[in-house]
């Protein structure tokens, strides 16, 4: 008895409920509406005027008429939730089909078709599935596609070297990660209508050897720390509404973060040990003041020596509020790539 207690499906017997009680409460309404004029007009006998029917004949009418009435709205609720449902099965069923295709190892073409699928998955059913296809998308690009390379083209043994320097990432799959970028980019476009806007997409430890253009998109937290940029990487006029963490990245050809107001980011914004070896713009770009301190914010960023005299001449450089314009921001330094060493002996300090 317990079992069928616990079983029993409870949201569709308060929503019909619920609608049994519309359906009396509109048949009271239709009566006060419809109610001789001898009744005044906010009087209690006016409000009960179908309630109070004397006719037997009229009262077996109204009978009729409410349970039927009450009886159509049980059977429509019922085949609502049916319908529903089926239609959630409908898409777990295509979303798993689509991770399947995903996960092809032997064609990249089953691969690309997977990542339309999870995106049609995304864009019929709704927002529900919005940040699972985006989750699923991630992590895709999480796991190891490829292979490393040291400086003399090796091949390195073991994955992810620890300090990744002179090395190179070589992936195997680039036409797969362009394409999941390019999905990326358009469903969270800034004015895209109805796009995936609330999701949070989750990079961290990523290794990218595609460009990865992300400009003009908007999302509610955006994590690529730890992630490797082989090629240039855009994020110019982004919009981030609680979370960025780019800490300990690593850009090799280029980080590009123009124009991006990051002032009302609410929860956290870090890029904290990041390495710029190309070039980089942070030219308009708002940095958040009440989260976390100056320093923190790009405490032990390296920017490479070879664009020290590039950037002195433009707006290029990330700019704290309470710092000159054109200096590196606080805790951060210039960095020889060639070397591997800082330039700075000390880390610039405010």
């Amino acid at each position: 008895m317990k079992k069928l207690w616990l079983r029993f499906n409870w949201n569709l017997f308060l929503v019909i409920v619920f609608w049994v009680f519309a359906a009396l409460l509109a048949y009271t309404l239709v009566g006060w509406l419809q109610a001789d004029e001898k009744y005044a007009w906010f009087s209690r006998e006016r409000f009960l005027i179908n309630w109070r029917e004397s006719d037997p004949d009229k009262i077996r009418e109204s009978s009729l008429k409410l349970v039927g009435g009450i009886g159509a709205i049980v059977y429509l609720v019922i085949k609502y939730r049916e319908r529903s449902d089926a239609e959630r099965g409908d898409a777990e069923s295509k979303l798993v089909a689509a991770v399947q295709q995903l996960g092809d190892k032997d064609s990249p073409a089953a691969r690309i078709a997977g990542v339309y699928s999870l995106t049609e998955v995304a864009d019929r059913y709704g927002a529900d599935f919005h940040q699972r296809v985006v989750d699923v998308l991630c992590g895709y690009l999480r796991s190891e596609r490829g292979y490393w390379q040291d400086r003399n083209k090796r091949r390195i043994v073991g994955g992810r070297p620890n300090g990744v320097n002179d090395n190179r990432y070589i992936s195997t799959d680039g036409a797969v990660e362009s394409t999941i970028i390019a999905v990326l980019r358009d469903n969270c476009a800034k004015n895209k209508t109805k796009g995936w806007h609330n999701c949070k997409i989750d990079l961290h430890n990523a290794s990218f050897s595609e460009e990865v253009d992300l400009r003009e998109i908007k999302c509610k937290k955006l994590k690529i720390s730890q992630a490797y940029f082989g090629a240039k990487a855009r994020f110019d006029g982004i919009e981030v509404e609680q979370y960025i963490n780019v800490s300990t990245a690593y850009f090799r050809k280029g980080a590009f973060f123009a124009n991006v107001d990051l002032s009302q980011t609410t929860q956290y914004c870090s890029f904290k040990g990041s390495k710029f070896r190309g070039a980089f713009n942070f030219s308009g770009t708002k940095f958040p003041t009440g989260l976390k301190s100056k320093i923190d914010i790009f405490e032990h960023a390296r920017f490479n020596i070879s664009y020290r005299s590039k950037v002195v001449e433009g707006p290029y450089l990330p700019h704290i509020d309470g710092t000159v314009q054109g200096t590196l921001p606080p805790g951060s330094c210039w960095y020889n790539f060639k070397t591997n060493r800082r330039i700075n002996i000390l880390w610039n300090r405010p």
